[in-house]
């Protein structure tokens, strides 16, 4: 077998293993076939690196957050989170009508919320790159899965969403858009103090 091809294929393995064992297989597999898709970053270009379960941070609540690499430089951060669906019997609310977290249905009401799962991502500028909607197991709302809806949030840079006004709204899916735009807004914060962080201790 030719060096240089054998040589590739190793080094195809190792780039497969640098992304896949540090986050759980169910992510690892759709994370690659997002930074190929919208990157259009081969696996052996890409290099990803959890940073860690945020537990001192409300925005975060126990996420695990993880920093990427391009051709050996920091090109940003990610996550995968859990997002707010409702159910189409309805939604639990706290007094002030706010959406509570995730929880089974009230046996008593029938009434509760479903959860989804979507990928951010926000690169070195403080720019939100790419928002993707990757697991939606939910009746009511699908609709904010769209591509074209949620590429809205790309170049996202921190100002007020407004679902509604500067974003579109989509019928059928009140509940789950605003969810997901009030928890951009809050994780867009949240990552700009990460990100700072992290570019100060690669500068020395």
């Amino acid at each position: 077998m030719n060096n240089k091809y054998l040589f590739s294929i190793v080094l195809l393995l190792i780039s497969i293993f640098l992304v896949s064992s540090s986050m759980p297989k169910s992510f690892s597999k759709k994370v690659t076939k997002i930074f190929k898709k919208f990157y259009q970053v081969e696996t052996p270009r890409l290099e990803i690196e959890k940073i860690g379960n945020v537990t001192n941070n409300s925005i975060f609540n126990h996420d695990s957050i993880y920093k990427y690499s391009i051709d050996d430089e920091y090109s940003g951060l990610f996550l995968i989170r859990k997002g707010i669906g409702c159910q189409l019997g309805g939604c639990l609310t706290n007094e002030k009508g706010e959406p509570l977290h995730c929880t089974k249905p009230d046996p008593n009401q029938q009434l509760g919320f479903e959860c989804f799962y979507y990928f951010v991502s926000i690169d070195t500028s403080n720019t939100i790159d790419y928002v993707e909607i990757t697991d939606y197991p939910i009746e009511y709302g699908y609709e904010i899965t769209n591509k074209g809806w949620l590429k809205q949030f790309q170049g996202y840079r921190g100002d007020t969403l407004q679902y509604g006004k500067n974003i579109d709204a989509v019928s059928g899916a009140t509940i789950s858009a605003n969810s997901l735009i009030t928890d951009l807004q809050l994780l867009y914060k949240g990552f700009a103090v990460m990100q700072d962080s992290i570019e100060s201790v690669s500068t020395y």
